[in-house]
């Protein structure tokens, strides 16, 4: 549990949104954000990174970031992959914790108070689950993008050994002093850059904890079967050797 030992009551919570030409979800996913910082005890930060966006929304972060000075734009100088945004975000942030959410809010904000609840003293990462018992789907994503899933986290646990099981839900929390150095040296700019962390993670000692969470599909996934399905695999097959 975090507490006022931990830090948290004082310090800064640090929340990053990777977007690639999402701007249509970015306004009321900032908006909701910020609606939920406002309920929090601590002080916290949103910060949005534009991974080579071609849909122009620095005009919609223009907007809030004039009005609320929690809302900060990171854009990368081209489209590099959601983890080389997620890292950019991950180190400009200045919170004791960093949270992930993806832009279409498939996890609502408020799931990060799940997250918190279970970032204990030793634990380093909390990654918020869809396939753990427990999970609340309202609404699931469609049955080939399951199979698909499945096959690609069996595939994962197969070849790098991790223990997470729903190690691609865009719902993470990390504690910063732990985690920074892990994204300092990331290799892996796509979809696969969770594997990477969480196996870094789990290599130094780390401990990392998943719990279910509420997810409610989209259907507005940017990760397309064929193409990302096997660069991911090659991802997960290479890093065990690096």
């Amino acid at each position: 549990m975090i507490n006022e030992s931990d830090g948290l009551g004082t310090d800064l919570l640090s929340i990053v949104i990777p977007v690639w030409d999402g701007a249509k979800f970015l306004g009321s996913a900032v908006e909701a954000t910020l609606e939920y910082v406002d309920s929090l005890d601590e002080d916290a930060e949103v910060i949005v990174v534009s991974d080579g966006c071609t849909d122009n929304p620095q005009e919609v972060m223009a907007h809030l970031s004039h009005r609320d000075k929690r809302a900060k734009f990171i854009i990368l100088d081209k489209h590099r992959g959601k983890g080389a945004a997620v890292r950019a975000g991950v180190l400009a942030a200045k919170g004791d914790f960093v949270a992930m959410l993806d832009v279409d809010l498939s996890a609502r904000p408020e799931m990060i108070s799940v997250l918190q609840k279970n970032m204990e003293p030793e634990v380093s990462i909390v990654c918020g689950s869809r396939s753990i018992p427990g999970a609340d789907l309202p609404v699931p994503q469609k049955w080939h993008r399951r199979c698909a899933g499945y096959v690609f986290s069996s595939l994962v646990h197969f070849f790098s050994g991790i223990k997470v099981q729903d190690s691609q839900c865009g719902c993470k929390l990390f504690r910063s002093e732990h985690l920074k150095p892990i994204f300092v040296g990331l290799k892996t700019e796509g979809f696969a850059f969770d594997v990477e962390v969480l196996l870094k993670a789990e290599q130094s000692g780390l401990v990392v904890r998943e719990v279910p969470i509420t997810w409610s599909d989209s259907g507005e996934s940017k990760v397309r079967f064929i193409r990302d399905g096997m660069k991911m695999l090659w991802t997960v097959l290479t890093l065990r050797r690096r």
